[in-house]
Parts: C-alpha cells; structure tokens; sequence
C-alpha cells in the first residue's frame, strides 16, 4: 500500500529574495510537496534534527559553512535523505563528489530541471526508506 504523504522539501538559501521566488515559483506543487525554508545551515541543521526530510536544497555560497558541509553533516544525521546543491559561481561544488545521493544545479536554473531534479532525488529517497514512509509519487 502506497502512501499519499506530501514530500517534505527543505531549501536553504540565505538570500530572502531566492527563498521568495522559490516560495513563489513551486506554488503548483503545494498539494505535492510541503516546502520548509531556511535562511541559515544552523537553521537547517534544527529542522533535519526535528523533522524528516525527504529532499534537501541548499545553496552551496552559505554563512558560517557552506552547503557541501551543510549537506555532508545533514548525511550523518539523515542518511536516507537526498540533497541537492545549487551552485552559481562558487568553487566548492565543482570539486563535490557526485554519487547518485547528491547532485549539483548550475544557476541560473529553470523551476522545470528544479523539480525533475527533485523527482530524481525522491526516486533516490524512495529506494533507501521502507514503503510506507514514501511520500506521494510526483
């Protein structure tokens, strides 16, 4: 038995301005998705610790640790969540080591690759969690 439980989206950007138009832009996902936001990897890292995710997005150009670290300590508390990055011209992504758990979105980035990338990442998800801990198929 499938479940029908929205998959739960965290992004992290801190800039208010991508975190609005990303707000904005996945609206049409809402009866799919529950989208969380967070302006800080200190944030983030408190909502993985108190949620389940089922997908991470987080920026890789954060304060105070940038979004490979973020997505690398969100791994030892979450194993089974999958991450994204996006990435604009900061140079830590190039050097991240893509193993089918994480990808790498190049800015500027279309919201049409930003969800086939997220239905990727929740197929990945889906593999690494018992059934009825799945979200809705997208």
């Amino acid at each position: 038995m499938r479940s029908s439980r929205a998959c739960q989206i965290l992004l992290v950007d801190d800039c208010p301005l991508i975190l609005t138009c990303l707000r904005t832009g996945l609206r049409f996902k809402e009866a799919e998705w529950t989208l969380t936001f967070a302006e800080h990897p200190k944030r983030a890292i408190e909502l993985v610790l108190r949620n389940h995710f089922d997908v991470v997005i987080s920026d890789v150009g954060l304060p105070d640790m940038n979004g490979v670290e973020l997505v690398q300590t969100i791994a030892t508390i979450s194993p089974v969540t999958a991450c994204l990055l996006m990435s604009g011209t900061e140079p830590g992504a190039e050097g991240f080591p893509i193993d089918g758990a994480f990808r790498v979105l190049r800015k500027p980035f279309g919201l049409d690759e930003l969800v086939r990338e997220v239905d990727g990442a929740v197929v990945r998800h889906r593999r690494n969690v018992p059934e009825e801990a799945h979200c809705e198929r997208l």
